[in-house]
């Protein structure tokens, strides 16, 4: 493999984007996507490895390691992780110091429904994460893996716990299907990051676009199903049983949506049609096959990063309204679609969140 590309371009990592990527994608994959994005984010154990393998490689561009201990660990891929030699509990400051990446991230567990106690706990031991890193001189982020209740629910609590923090939080949300499924969820979420100083998202899928648009300092997109969001440890992920097609960005009806829900789209007008440099005006409805999972996921980022270069190039006081019009238009798309096909995409809820009211 040639050595060009290894200094990453920064354009979306500079407006604040960058790609959340499972550390099984491999070395190839995750130079891919960084010469597209600019910045990764790698969780857990897995994750020092990839990064210890990027750095080797000579990527320089930004880098942040999720310590991921919220994730269940019934889920970790310890086989892959086996040549690391870290003990039990690592330093997980030492081993994001040693990676260089820009921010250190705090390692916490999850934080269950109600569980206000956890809350706060996970936010002390993030502070004191927070000022240990700070000592080496290196920004820290207070990280804050939620069930979705402390958002649709218990959003005046969760404002108060978070909005004295003097540090950064980073927020991951978690859900058997998507957070922001939820009529609440998007207006909740805008309400936390106008009454707090420093809000980032990790593992989001396209609405991070939005949040950094709206004012979130730095917002991560996965690159499958398992990054755009947390299941709650010990639960199921939702989804469609048996289905082995790809779950796609389609930039049109700002959704992601499963290939094969797509190929049922037969008279679509040329709403799937896609000029994406993956696609090069090809139908999304091929990715009705599985075989074309790794192509799917190729043409997901460069659809959502060509989607954040168009909103936030916008003047910074424009970029809400950029988006909001985006997702207006989207939601128009996805009711003529669903008129024309007789298909019903579904997935209303966050669209008029951010087309509707005052967000």
């Amino acid at each position: 493999m040639s050595r060009l590309g290894t200094r990453s371009p920064t354009t979306l990592a500079l407006r604040g984007i960058r790609a959340y990527a499972p550390p099984t994608l491999g070395l190839n994959e995750h130079l891919l996507v960084a010469s597209r994005v600019g910045g990764l984010v790698l969780p857990g154990r897995a994750g020092v490895k990839a990064a210890r393998e990027l750095r080797a490689y000579g990527f320089d561009g930004p880098l942040l390691v999720d310590p991921a201990l919220y994730a269940d660990v019934t889920k970790r891929h310890d086989s892959e992780v086996a040549s690391l030699d870290l003990d039990t509990e690592p330093d997980w400051l030492d081993l994001q110091l040693q990676l260089g990446v820009d921010m250190a991230l705090s390692p916490t567990p999850f934080i269950a429904n109600n569980d206000r106690d956890a809350l706060h706990q996970a936010i002390r031991g993030g502070t004191e994460f927070c000022e240990r890193a700070a000592d080496a001189g290196l920004p820290g982020l207070i990280v804050l893996p939620v069930a979705t209740n402390f958002l649709t629910r218990d959003i005046v609590n969760f404002v108060e716990a978070i909005a004295p923090q003097r540090r950064p939080v980073a927020l991951v949300l978690a859900d058997r299907t998507d957070p922001y499924r939820f009529r609440a969820a998007i207006p909740n979420l805008l309400a936390l990051i106008r009454g707090t100083k420093d809000v980032v998202l990790l593992r989001s899928d396209h609405s991070a676009i939005g949040f950094r648009a709206f004012g979130a300092s730095l917002a991560a997109i996965g690159l499958t199903s398992a990054t755009r969001h947390l299941v709650p440890p010990g639960s199921e992920g939702g989804g469609s049983r048996g289905d082995r097609s790809p779950s796609l960005f389609v930039d049109s009806i700002a959704a992601y949506v499963r290939g094969s829900k797509l190929e049922r789209l037969e008279d679509d007008g040329g709403a799937l049609d896609c000029t994406c440099s993956v696609c090069e005006g090809g139908s999304l409805k091929r990715f009705g096959d599985p075989r074309l999972k790794d192509e799917a996921r190729r043409h997901s980022v460069e659809a959502w990063s060509s989607l954040a270069a168009r909103v936030l190039d916008a003047p910074e006081s424009r970029r809400a309204e950029a988006w909001r019009h985006y997702c207006r238009r989207a939601q128009w798309t996805r009711e003529h679609l669903a008129e024309r096909t007789g298909v019903d995409i579904g997935q209303r809820n966050p669209l008029q969140g951010w087309s509707q009211g005052e967000t």
